[in-house]
C-alpha cells in the first residue's frame, strides 16, 4: 500500500501592500495571508503567460485588516455572482477569517473555487 500524496501549500504572509503575485510554476498554490500586517493589503494578480500554466492561489485573512485582489489588465475576478471591472478588485468585506481561492481559467477571467466570508467589488 503506497502513502496518500498531499499537495504542500507553501505560506506567505505579507506584512506591507501592494504585492504581485508572480505567474510562476513555484508560486502556484500558494497561501498569501496579511499576518503582521499593519493596515490593508493588495495583491495584484498576474496575467496569462501560457495556456500551459493556469494557477491558482489561495488569500486568507488572518488579522482584521482587509484584503484586495485586483485583477490584471484585460482580466475580470469571478467570486459566485461577484464580478470585478475589467483590471478591478474583489475585497474581503468579512474581516478575519475571509478566505478566496482563485484560479485562472483564461487569458480573461479568475474564478473562486472555494470562498469563506463575504467579498464585495467596489
Amino acid at each position: 500500500m503506497t502513502a496518500p500524496f498531499f499537495f504542500a501549500m507553501p505560506l506567505l504572509d505579507v506584512a506591507a501592500g501592494p504585492y504581485g503575485v508572480a505567474a510562476n510554476v513555484d508560486r502556484s498554490r500558494r497561501l498569501f495571508t496579511n499576518r503582521g500586517a499593519a493596515g490593508n493589503i493588495l495583491f495584484t494578480l498576474p496575467a496569462l503567460v501560457s495556456a500551459l500554466f493556469l494557477p491558482d492561489y489561495t488569500f486568507t485573512t488572518v488579522n482584521a485588516f482587509t484584503i484586495t485582489i485586483q485583477a490584471p489588465a484585460g482580466m475580470t475576478v469571478r467570486i459566485g455572482n461577484i464580478v470585478s471591472a475589467v483590471a478591478g478588485t474583489v475585497t474581503s468585506a468579512g474581516g478575519q477569517g475571509t478566505s478566496v481561492r482563485l484560479k485562472m481559467l483564461s487569458a480573461t477571467e479568475w474564478q473562486a473555487i472555494a470562498v469563506v466570508g463575504a467579498w464585495v467589488t467596489p
